[in-house]
């Protein structure tokens, strides 16, 4: 039986909901900007409205940041609160970030990164660094586009891999959906996010606070 594609009304009601859990004393509709970017449309298997209703029974791990800690960066830099949920039943994660300000529909840099980092083993570092995937959202040659880098092949000597996931971003809200067999179906995982404008500079903001890339020391924790 085919899935039910939501209506673009479903999905705005449902990012008010997701809005009022990831930030319950802002007031709602904060969100109400017309869903951008969603790859639901092209990718059945994530149903928008099924998110959002499945998230108050899910094993879930998340963090708040202070606003206002990324200098003059744009504020759609700053992360007011991210989180992890598990969908029950569909081996799938929600990767969430509610950010300060809305993120442009075009916007005028060349190359923004909203990426979480995910350490399933704490004994590996792959190329020097402590995680083994990355989940990210990232504005780059134009479009918007999501992705799971696969960093574990570099501990042979290998490259990599890219694939590309399932995202959404309405108003200041990203997220990312990701089957856990792509994380290597760890049952926990050290992760924190963060924001970047551009692969070859440095962050503007992590969540939880770290003092660089190469700090581990303050992940949060997702289990089952």
């Amino acid at each position: 039986m085919d899935k039910k594609i939501p209506s673009t009304e479903e999905v705005k009601l449902g990012i008010e909901e997701l809005e009022q859990r990831m930030a319950p004393s802002q007031p709602p509709g904060l969100l109400k900007k017309t869903v951008k970017h969603s790859l639901v449309l092209a990718l059945p298997m994530v149903v928008v409205a099924v998110m959002f209703i499945s998230l108050a029974h899910a094993a879930s791990s998340v963090v708040h940041d202070p606003r206002g800690d990324v200098g003059s960066s744009p504020s759609y830099l700053d992360i007011a609160h991210a989180e992890v949920i598990e969908q029950r039943g569909k081996g799938t994660l929600l990767f969430m970030m509610q950010l300060a300000d809305a993120i442009p529909d075009e916007p005028s840099q060349p190359d923004l990164i909203w990426p979480f980092h995910v350490d399933t083993n704490p004994a590996t570092f792959p190329g020097g660094l402590y995680n083994e995937y990355v989940v990210r959202v990232r504005w780059v040659n134009g479009a918007f586009v999501g992705e799971v880098v696969d960093r574990t092949p570099l501990l042979t000597g290998g490259a990599p891999i890219i694939t590309s996931i399932p995202f959404l971003i309405a108003g200041r809200t990203v997220i990312a959906s990701v089957e856990l067999q792509l994380l290597g179906n760890p049952s926990s995982f050290g992760w924190n996010a963060a924001t970047r404008p551009g692969a070859t500079v440095p962050y503007v903001d992590f969540a939880p606070d770290a003092a660089n890339q190469f700090d581990f020391s303050t992940l949060a924790t997702w289990a089952q």
